[in-house]
């Protein structure tokens, strides 16, 4: 290991409780080094491993610990991203070397799995939303075929949960490049993509005080949001998963989307929100999507997990994804 990667694994390993500590000072070192401290077995567990790539990707060095190392060092990576990902990100943090072939190593050494993030590329400039059945979302188990009916339940949840994973990841994509600091080509967002009585409800909560603020119509709602990226260089960086994001059909066709991530500016990671949005069918463009209504929290705290809905008071997310 260089410098930096020792520094990086030790700092990482500071955050271990004790009895993992030595469990992993035992599987590293084939419990042939006795140790008796929590800085020997830190030492030993450095000294014996055969690079920082080998020691990270133990079942020990848990994914949300590294997630919390790199957004304590200011690092932005996706909340979504898997252990593999951060580790490599980490890599190039500390300046590894032959970081291809390690991670080569690390995916022959790992058992395979399909992966969730497996989405199709969506068309540019539309929010091209997997549909959902027309049909009633909820079916009937009154009939004589429970089993079935259990059965289309559960896909028509599957493809609601999909829905909104992959409108979320469209929305935050598509807002996040007009952060000039991005480096990317801004793509289009605008009042096109609401309708015209369009509404957003904001409320952005620091350590002294909370602002309130509503606006409404398509135009408003768009450039306020746009003011985020592209005059406070804000970047939202949403869990795409079912930790992250909720889904709900109303009765009258509204698709409720609940999303939690992180925010950041640049280097910087300023706090957590929570973003709410009403989704209704739009006839005249092959019954797209468009966003009715959203609502908007930024919280200024510190995390040191991956943010989840789970971890919101039941009433808070009530107030939420209230429509």
């Amino acid at each position: 290991m260089n410098e930096k990667e020792t520094l990086g694994c030790r700092e990482i390993l500071e955050h271990i409780q004790t009895e993992e500590l030595r469990s992993l000072t035992d599987t590293v070192t084939r419990k042939l080094v006795k140790v008796t401290t929590r800085s020997e077995a830190i030492s030993a567990i450095l000294t014996y491993s055969q690079s920082s790539c080998e020691l990270l990707k133990r079942k020990k060095i848990k994914r949300d610990l590294l997630f919390k190392y790199l957004v304590d060092k200011g690092i932005v990576v996706s909340v979504s991203s898997d252990k593999r990902t951060i580790i490599e990100r980490l890599l190039k943090t500390w300046g590894t070397k032959n970081i291809s072939a390690l991670m080569t190593h690390y995916d022959e050494d790992m058992p395979s799995s399909s992966s969730s993030e497996n989405f199709s590329e969506h068309k540019k400039n539309q929010v091209m939303i997997p549909q959902v059945n027309s049909t009633e979302l909820t079916p009937s188990l009154g009939a004589s075929n429970h089993s079935s009916a259990c059965e289309s339940a559960s896909s028509n949840a599957n493809d609601l949960q999909l829905l909104g994973e992959t409108f979320a990841r469209w929305f935050y994509k598509v807002l996040n490049s007009q952060n000039p600091h991005m480096g990317v080509s801004a793509e289009e967002f605008g009042p096109c993509h609401f309708w015209d009585e369009a509404k957003l409800m904001l409320l952005i909560v620091t350590d002294d005080q909370s602002t309130k603020d509503e606006l409404s119509g398509s135009q408003l709602v768009s450039d306020r949001l746009l003011v985020f990226t592209q005059s406070e260089y804000l970047l939202f960086n949403p869990n795409i998963s079912r930790d992250g994001v909720f889904v709900k059909s109303e009765r009258h066709g509204m698709v409720v989307v609940l999303v939690c991530g992180t925010i950041h500016r640049q280097n910087q990671h300023l706090g957590v929100f929570d973003q709410m949005f009403g989704l209704v069918k739009d006839p005249r463009f092959n019954d797209n999507y468009k966003i009715k209504l959203t609502k908007l929290k930024l919280h200024n705290i510190n995390v040191d997990h991956v943010p989840a809905l789970k971890d919101r008071p039941e009433s808070e997310i009530k107030d939420l994804i209230a429509v």
